[in-house]
């Protein structure tokens, strides 16, 4: 009966143990890059970007749509991957896009969710301005012709006849050709990307240590920059980001003090006026004070 009992109890701290080894991965942390979360679009194909991190590395990164997969394209196995994919939407309405990656080990993460909002648009690249015509009216021109033959008699009166022909001409038309619009199609340049200082320590560790990191983003374009931007993320914690300009042509922002340890990610793009854009990312490694 003893050694009945051993081997009970040793089953079940196998079973213990085991759970408590699986259950330390909770599989890639993933987030969106685009669309930003409530953003609209017209009624055209959208560029649907994700990022997935995890310590053995990610193999693949999941993209859906209202819960259905649409794509799932493999990576390169590295502990930080990122794919994109394009989708065009169907109607107007809106969309719930979700993204996750897989493991090196197979192991599936949480979904990263945004919404979008897709308006009965047409983008402007796309609108058809038609030619313009001018009708340039000739005046009427009118000849009149008459001809009056008289015969007189002393049975039959005088006899007058008159005929008026008219020729008309036909106005004609000139055709204007409609003006050239040359839309911009150059991407922004970003010229270069820091995140600092690294590391930075837990919001514990007090003013004696460097609890925020400074995001620098230095870009130019051939017309305007719109804006810069993207999403942040550590842990389980993520969020969106919008950079200040802060003159020749770089855009800032300071991030901090946080809660989580490891490594910080920002990623983000550089948007012009035409909807043009550039991606780049950044990290920095978050550590406790007393290591």
């Amino acid at each position: 009966m003893k050694w009945y009992l051993m081997l009970l109890i040793k089953c079940l701290l196998l079973c213990l143990l085991l759970s408590a080894c699986s259950g330390g991965g909770s599989g890639p942390q993933t987030w969106i890059d685009l669309p930003l979360n409530n953003a609209t679009a017209p009624m055209a194909p959208v560029t649907l970007m994700a990022h997935s991190s995890d310590i053995s590395g990610v193999k693949q990164i999941e993209f859906f749509v209202n819960g259905e997969e649409i794509a799932a394209p493999k990576t390169d196995g590295n502990r930080l991957e990122s794919r994109s994919q394009e989708w065009t939407p169907t109607e107007p309405g809106e969309y719930k896009i979700q993204a996750r990656g897989i493991s090196n080990t197979g192991e599936k993460g949480s979904f990263a969710t945004a919404w979008v909002t897709i308006l009965d648009l047409v983008p402007d690249d796309q609108v058809q301005i038609p030619p313009q015509v001018t009708a340039s009216v000739s005046p009427t021109t009118t000849e009149t012709a008459t001809h009056t033959p008289t015969e007189t008699s002393t049975i039959h009166p005088t006899i007058t006849a008159s005929f008026t022909p008219t020729s008309t001409n036909t106005p004609k038309a000139e055709v204007i050709e409609p003006p050239v619009i040359e839309i911009d199609t150059t991407d922004p340049e970003v010229l270069s990307v820091s995140a600092s200082p690294d590391p930075i320590y837990h919001e514990v560790c007090g003013s004696s240590f460097d609890l925020v990191v400074r995001l620098t983003v230095h870009a130019s374009d051939n017309v305007a920059i719109d804006h810069v931007g993207g999403t942040w993320s550590i842990g389980g914690d993520s969020g969106n980001y919008i950079l200040d300009p802060v003159g020749g042509s770089q855009y800032q922002k300071d991030f901090g003090p946080f809660s989580a340890l490891g490594p910080l990610y920002f990623v983000g793009s550089a948007e012009d006026t035409s909807g043009n854009w550039t991606y780049y990312e950044a990290w920095v490694t978050i550590k406790n004070c007393v290591e």
